[in-house]
């Protein structure tokens, strides 16, 4: 089996993304989407990849003005914005919820509405290869059809789901909103909300109690409209907990497998034992523990009855036990 040339990582907030982003990054891709990156990490596009990035996005006066002129930086600049009008294309399309999620008007820019009209016919492998795109959730109630087409029909993108559990990943989300180291909560519009709502709580168990009950809470909500993928045949499950590894709680056995699992998918080469060794970095941005089972200590019993009444079935779903 060939190497994936693009995968797609649907990571719910709190899963774990920052475990499957440096496994991506070590197998050589480049990122692309709902992911904190740095430059270094976003795709390298050859020249026939820019050109065919840039024709996506420019009309015809453009693109010969671009070959007339041959200036290497203003290409660079326009290469890089024409990256950015496709991915808030992508991103709508893969079912993203861009107005209500981001506060910036990138995504509703005039150039993104051409981007859109022109790439209408066109599919997803018309994307820049070697690139794995992250989206926090894969709602089919918002999913473009024809992607889910190509995707069923060709086998491609290949697509991974990653999962946690759900109680470890509301006290992990219910930490982070609630915390006030300088780097703050990033710019996700109801990430400031809900910081506003749950800092109006005195207790731990009270934010708990709030996030458990509120539909929309980042990361549960994700997950139930994402929770198809745990269960359609094509999809690769891994979850935090084998993820982490030793360092984190888990174990390296767990671990490796889980990371031969989707070195197999991809048809990569690979050492999983090699590739273990990356994934554990506290240098990510929206790292706070990084461990599993914290939950047990945090839920007071109200807590655990309340959460299996709501979303036990998330849970069974996913194999996580309710006690």
């Amino acid at each position: 089996m060939a190497r994936a040339p693009r995968v797609v990582v649907v990571s719910p907030p709190k899963a774990g993304t920052h475990l499957i982003k440096e496994l991506m990054l070590a197998l050589g891709y480049g990122l692309q989407g709902e992911v904190k990156t740095s430059p270094d990490e976003r795709m390298t596009l050859d020249e026939d990849a820019s050109w065919n990035l840039v024709s996506q996005v420019y009309d015809h006066e453009e693109l010969l003005r671009m070959r007339v002129t041959e200036d290497p930086e203003r290409f660079a600049r326009l290469t890089d914005v024409a990256r950015t009008a496709v991915m808030w294309a992508w991103l709508h399309r893969l079912g993203v919820p861009l107005a209500s999620r981001y506060p910036h008007e990138t995504m509703l820019s005039e150039l993104v509405q051409k981007t859109l009209w022109r790439t209408a016919t066109g599919t997803f492998s018309d994307t820049p290869p070697n690139t794995c795109w992250f989206v926090h959730e894969m709602d089919l109630a918002q999913v473009y059809g024809k992607f889910i087409h190509e995707w069923r029909t060709g086998g491609e993108p290949r697509i991974l789901f990653l999962h946690r559990d759900p109680r470890d990943s509301l006290l992990s989300m219910v930490r982070f909103l609630t915390d006030t180291r300088p780097e703050g909560i990033g710019k996700l519009v109801r990430f400031g909300l809900y910081s506003d709502i749950l800092h109006s709580l005195t207790h731990l168990d009270e934010q708990i109690a709030y996030a458990l009950e509120d539909e929309q809470f980042p990361g549960l909500s994700e997950l139930r409209s994402s929770r198809w993928l745990a269960a359609h045949p094509a999809v690769c499950r891994v979850s935090f907990e084998e993820l982490i590894g030793p360092d984190g709680g888990g174990t390296l056995d767990l671990q490796e497998a889980a990371v031969k699992r989707v070195v197999a998918f991809l048809g990569a080469e690979a050492d999983p034992a090699t590739l273990a060794k990356s994934l554990f970095n506290r240098a990510s941005f929206t790292f706070r523990d990084g461990r599993s089972g914290a939950w047990r200590a945090a839920f007071s019993e109200a807590a655990v009855r309340a959460f299996d009444r709501r979303h036990g079935h998330l849970l069974d779903l996913l194999g996580y036990e309710r006690r």
